[in-house]
């Protein structure tokens, strides 16, 4: 057991627990080295927005004060509602203005109560986190006016075949246009997620693209056409059901994108113009995503590390599964105790989120860690 001291500027003497000191010493080391970074959501030159907030905090700060110290009504409660209903209203609203989706612009002038009582309620009725595709999505299927082209589009290499046994004659099929479409569109969403998100590092940006440009994506541009009805198929590959597979739903889309590139001089704007109107609503979805998301921080581990200095305490990462859209997810345990769980698409960054919260876990509470020091034998020196 730690020995516990008297603090002597205290006037009765109170007692110290070394383990206690020495938890808030690394948290005060670890506020002192972090840098605020990040998005301010509140512009401090708009009187207006200040003014706002301000209110909307008053409103929650009064249904707290009105609440009792030993309240503890029912989840169904009308008091609870209204608070939670309050404090979600908050976060969306500084979710919203970080990502740009809304805006106290022509709010100045409408009374408080109808400005809380309406504007933000018909603001909310969509979720932001979702992409807003609007009535004009998707956008107008640019033409190709070349027939010849067309019909290369939508002929599967299999028809072709067939076509060829029986007439002795060769038509071209869309694998070569496909090939062409395929590099153009890497090109236009690498041009588009470089360009759009400034500060994104390459590996972020890597992810990205290649939600924008991989078989799944381009499956969903294609359908969105009905491109997969007008494709030519030989007859034994339709009972194969090739019409439905990805690959191939995919391969009709980026055909059509090489032909497009070749039936005009001004071909390859017009792909490029297409495809960023196609691309806007995951564009804005990930720039929310952006806005709350984690970021890992690279010291995590070792800080963790650093509380079990002078310890036998083992701080081991387990994989327990790849997840959901390919991502890595890891427990992060201490002697076999799981104190944190993270999931990214790449390994490191999966243990490191899970350090994050294993940190959060240990150190915000202080019956968990006065029980690891005592377990370990831990002094404040």
């Amino acid at each position: 057991m730690a020995k516990r001291r008297r603090d002597q500027t205290e006037p009765y003497g109170q007692l110290i627990d070394p383990a206690a000191e020495k938890l808030k010493r690394l948290k005060e080391d670890e506020e002192s080295k972090t840098q605020k970074v990040g998005y301010n959501w509140v512009d401090e030159t708009d009187s207006r927005i200040i003014e706002k907030v301000e209110k909307l905090l008053e409103i929650l700060q009064g249904l707290l004060n009105a609440i009792p110290n030993d309240f503890s009504a029912p989840k169904d409660d009308a008091i609870s509602k209204n608070v939670l209903a309050k404090l979600r209203l908050a976060e969306t609203l500084k979710t919203a203005h970080r990502a740009g989706d809304f805006s106290f612009e022509n709010t100045s002038q409408i009374p408080e109560d109808a400005f809380f009582a309406t504007v933000l309620p018909s603001y909310l009725g969509h979720t932001p986190l979702t992409p807003r595709k609007t009535s004009s999505y998707p956008p107008p299927l640019p033409p190709i006016n070349n027939t010849a082209i067309v019909d290369q589009v939508f002929t599967h290499k299999s028809y072709a075949a067939d076509y060829r046994d029986a007439y002795d004659k060769d038509i071209p099929h869309n694998e070569r246009l496909e090939f062409l479409g395929d590099s153009y569109y890497n090109h236009c969403m690498t041009r588009l997620v470089f360009t759009k998100f400034t500060t994104l590092r390459e590996g972020g940006l890597s992810i990205f693209r290649s939600k924008l440009i991989g078989n799944v994506m381009a499956e969903k541009f294609s359908k969105l056409y009905g491109f997969e009805k007008k494709l030519l198929l030989a007859d034994s590959c339709e009972r194969e059901g090739l019409r439905s597979q990805t690959k191939v739903i995919a391969d009709i889309f980026e055909a059509y994108i090489g032909g497009l590139i070749l039936d005009s001089n001004d071909g390859p704007q017009i792909v490029e113009k297409w495809l960023y109107e196609l691309a806007k609503p995951h564009i804005e979805e990930y720039e929310e995503k952006l806005v709350t998301e984690v970021i890992p921080d690279s010291n995590a581990k070792q800080k963790l590390h650093n509380l079990f200095v002078g310890t036998t305490a083992r701080v081991a990462y387990n994989m327990i599964s790849s997840g959901i859209g390919a991502q890595y997810v890891f427990t992060c345990c201490v002697d076999g105790q799981e104190f944190g769980r993270g999931a990214a698409m790449n390994q490191k960054n999966a243990k490191t989120l899970a350090a994050m919260k294993a940190w959060k876990t240990i150190t915000e509470s202080i019956d968990i860690w006065q029980d690891l020091m005592q377990r370990y034998q831990c002094t404040s020196g």
